[in-house]
């Protein structure tokens, strides 16, 4: 039976210190001009995925796919949006697709990051 590597959590600065996971920023490039982002995080919107379309939906695994071989340390990977609910549906997605990387959908989103009084940059 294959362990299950994805859970859901609020995103500590504690987190962002550790040398072999990512933050992925899924929010759209509006509500990153909004909120701003966590520094260091990597940005891939959420549009990429959302639909049906097969051709979408191959461009957002090869995203990940391409991060997961650009930095040989990554084991885990948190997923943020501006709630966590989409986080959530990523963090699906990338654990059927890539099962070797811990998947953390970062609940509360980036709101909940900014309400614990964390860092954002523009």
């Amino acid at each position: 039976m294959r362990e299950d590597k994805t859970c859901a959590r609020a995103l500590t600065k504690h987190d962002l210190e550790s040398w072999d996971s990512e933050v992925l920023d899924i929010r759209c490039e509006e509500e990153i001009e909004l909120f701003g982002r966590i520094p260091g995080s990597v940005h891939c919107p959420f549009y990429i995925f959302c639909n049906d379309d097969l051709v979408e939906n191959r461009k957002f695994d090869r995203f990940i796919l391409e991060l997961i071989m650009s930095r040989e340390h990554l084991k885990k990977l948190y997923i943020i949006c501006e709630s966590g609910r989409r986080s959530e549906i990523a963090a699906q997605r990338i654990k059927q697709n890539f099962p070797q990387i811990e998947v953390v959908s970062c609940h509360g989103g980036i709101l909940r990051w900014k309400d614990d009084g964390n860092e954002l940059m523009n």
